[in-house]
């Protein structure tokens, strides 16, 4: 039986790149179950939507699969690029400050997850209009982890590096 994969999670600056170390046997990566066509390498760039795992066969025939990861959505947009995560690198605690365009009163769900794919933090506010939400980060160990901010017509993944603490 191969060894687990385990996916490493990097947000790059057009999209999420998925990657797994060298598995010792073949790739198929998939995307909401069904497999993408023609990636068998060890890394994948995300173009949409989706729920994604890899799976690795060895070659006597026995497949092993990584934990899914869920992408929402890729981001890239106004609202994105104008909402002010700050300090970052952060040390104990991070704040967050919505756009002016997002109205006032919706909630909003706050996940953070390691590079792994896996959540370590999740947690839900109302957004007020230039008030920034604090959020605490000293349990987290150093490294760098994914903020995604989900809400009504709103979604939102950001890069945090928790260091020194």
């Amino acid at each position: 039986m191969p060894e687990t994969p385990v996916l490493q999670v990097q947000d790059e600056e057009g999209g999420i790149l998925l990657s797994v170390s060298e598995p010792g046997g073949d790739l198929q990566w998939y995307r909401d179950g069904a497999p993408v066509k023609s990636a068998t390498a060890n890394t994948l760039a995300v173009e949409e939507a989706g729920s994604y795992y890899v799976t690795v066969t060895s070659e006597d025939g026995c497949t092993a699969a990584s934990e899914p990861f869920s992408v929402t959505s890729l981001g890239n947009n106004y609202l994105s690029q104008a909402t002010l995560v700050y300090p970052n690198p952060a040390t104990s605690e991070l704040f967050i400050q919505l756009p002016s365009q997002v109205q006032s009163g919706k909630e909003v769900q706050l996940h953070l997850y390691n590079l792994q794919g896996t959540p370590v933090a999740a947690s839900e506010f109302n957004h007020v209009v230039d008030q920034p939400v604090n959020v605490e980060l000293s349990v987290l160990s150093e490294s760098m982890y994914l903020l995604r901010l989900l809400g009504e017509d709103l979604v939102i993944v950001k890069r945090v590096q928790v260091w020194g603490h």
